[in-house]
Parts: C-alpha cells; structure tokens; sequence
C-alpha cells in the first residue's frame, strides 16, 4: 500500500535525525484504527511496521532513532506499546494493567508517563521503561489524562476534565512524583479548555 492510497495521516513524528517522519495511517474514510507506518523524507519507503494504532494519541521516537513508542489496540482495549524502527520487537508495556494511552517518555527515557482508564475515570500513572514500577500520580475525581515531561523531567503537566452541567478542562502541574499538584488555569467549558499543551 502506498501514499496514494491513504485517506487520512495522522500524528506525524520525525526520527530524531530528520531523515524518517512516522504517522498513523488510515486506509478508510473514518475510523480510529490505523497502521503505524514510516516513510522516507523524499516519500519514498513507506511501510508499515504495526497495526491496530490509534489516530488520536502521540507518536514519540527514542532519541537514537531506534524505538517507537505509540498507543495501540488489543483486544478493542487501548495500550502503550513501544515496537523496534524496523517493525521487530513489539512490546505491550500496559497488558498487565487493562489499559493505557498517551505514553511520553522522561527526558532521560528510563520513564514513561501515560494515563490509564480506571472503573470512573482516568488518571495519570508513570511506569519505567520496561512497563514495571507502576505509580498513580493523580488518584482523584476527573479524567486525568495527556501527560507531559517538563524538559528536565522534574515536572508533569496534565490536563483534568471534570464532568458537570458545563463540563471543565483545566491545566495542572506537578511533581514527577505527584506532589505538589498546582492548577495552572481556570476553564469553565471543556469545548474551549486547553488541550495537548506543551513546555
């Protein structure tokens, strides 16, 4: 299957050394299940090295170029895998926990922040690299969720919606232990409140 076939790329990520953009690619009209794929910068090469990805969370490369980490599905249940450049080694890093979308690395990649959906809500767990040591960050009411690593990876941000008449999406910090949680907006309608921030 090559580019001219695609209906939608979604979430693109360049490799480290500028040469491989990775994205998930879509082969119907709509849906949320795609294909990892890569390609050349030229647009040449395109291949596909895992399937069953999700269209709407984060691609991440190691910064050697030589890992992938993505959100995935097995068994209609969302996943953090990490799979080689070359489509060997696919790893599920939350089979043992039911579920889990959105892994970011640490900056010094021994940890991966991800969310994970629980029986009422979602929270904001970080595990190590291998998928062991598995903490909950953020074991309060709302849908915790799209962790991010400050550039030193002292800090978390993370976004909390809280379900009501109106609904709110707010920005919150904190340690990358979970301590001292700070609220860093103040949104009343989720439709208008901050998504996918950024340091």
């Amino acid at each position: 299957r090559r580019s001219s076939d695609l209906s939608v790329g979604y979430n693109l990520a360049w490799s480290p050394d500028g040469h491989t953009l990775a994205f998930i690619c879509l082969y119907t009209e709509y849906g949320e299940f795609g294909d990892l794929c890569l390609v050349d910068d030229d647009g040449a090469n395109e291949r596909i090295i895992a399937d069953s990805a999700n269209t709407e969370c984060r691609i991440q490369w190691s910064s050697d170029g030589m890992w992938i980490l993505f959100t995935g599905y097995e068994n209609r249940y969302l996943q953090v895998y990490v799979v080689n450049f070359d489509g060997s080694s696919l790893t599920n890093l939350t089979s043992q926990l039911g579920s889990g979308y959105d892994g970011q690395w640490s900056p010094d990649e021994s940890r991966i922040a991800f969310t994970r959906f629980l029986l009422e809500d979602q929270d904001v767990f970080v595990m190590n690299s291998a998928g062991s040591e598995v903490v909950n960050l953020t074991n309060e009411p709302g849908d915790d969720r799209n962790p991010i690593w400050s550039p030193d990876g002292s800090k978390i941000l993370f976004e909390t919606y809280l379900s009501g008449e109106l609904g709110e999406t707010n920005l919150y910090i904190m340690d990358d232990d979970g301590g001292n949680e700070m609220l860093l907006t103040d949104t009343v309608v989720s439709s208008y409140g901050p998504r996918r921030a950024c340091w």
